[in-house]
């Protein structure tokens, strides 16, 4: 709420409050891909120590697309 009120109420503050919320978004996107590509669908990140642990993988899959390892 807080920064919502900031948001609101200083407008030269929206750029670089955009800005945060777009780096944060992005980066829960990335993170997200990761683990579908790695684990091949939804992955319980919250379920310790209900589920299983996912299979660890040897080279993080977003690694391999950067440099073109597949």
């Amino acid at each position: 709420m807080t920064l919502f009120q900031t948001y609101d109420r200083h407008p030269e503050a929206r750029p670089a409050i955009a800005a945060a919320w777009a780096t944060a978004r992005v980066t829960a996107d990335w993170c997200k891909a990761e683990l579908h590509a790695a684990y091949g669908g939804q992955t319980p990140v919250f379920t310790y120590p209900r589920a299983a642990r996912p299979v660890v993988a040897g080279i993080r899959p977003w690694i391999e697309r950067l440099f073109r390892l597949r």
